[in-house]
Order: C-alpha cells, then sequence, then structure tokens
C-alpha cells in the first residue's frame, strides 16, 4: 500500500488507516520513493539482466 492521493481517499481516517498499517509487516506504509528506487535500480545497469520479474514492493504485506 503505497501513500497516496487515492489511498488517503479510501482510508480517509486515521483508524482505518492504522488498521491497514497493521497489515504491513514493516509497520507503514509505503512512500512513492520506496517504488522510485525499484525503477531506479531496474533502469541502471545492475538491472540490465533481470527480465519478466515481478517485483513486490509492498513492504511484506503478501506474505501476512
Amino acid at each position: 500500500m503505497i501513500e497516496t492521493d487515492l489511498l488517503k481517499e479510501r482510508y480517509d481516517t486515521g483508524e482505518k488507516q492504522k488498521k491497514l498499517i497493521e497489515q504491513v509487516p514493516v509497520g507503514r506504509l509505503g512512500q512513492p520513493a520506496d517504488i522510485a528506487g525499484l525503477v531506479a535500480y531496474l533502469a541502471s545497469s545492475w538491472g540490465d539482466f533481470i527480465c519478466g520479474q515481478s517485483v513486490l514492493v509492498d513492504g511484506g504485506r503478501t506474505q501476512y
């Protein structure tokens, strides 16, 4: 869950956001910079040999 305007609309109270954060093992909502870091890595020469992968950037929520 990335903290965007849409997320803030759907989870418009502190209580709703708190319940959402409780589902994320790292204990916080994701930030756009968390996605940007992955994009920068994949666009760099370090990501040259990575093909056809799905990378989850969700703070461990999927494993929760």
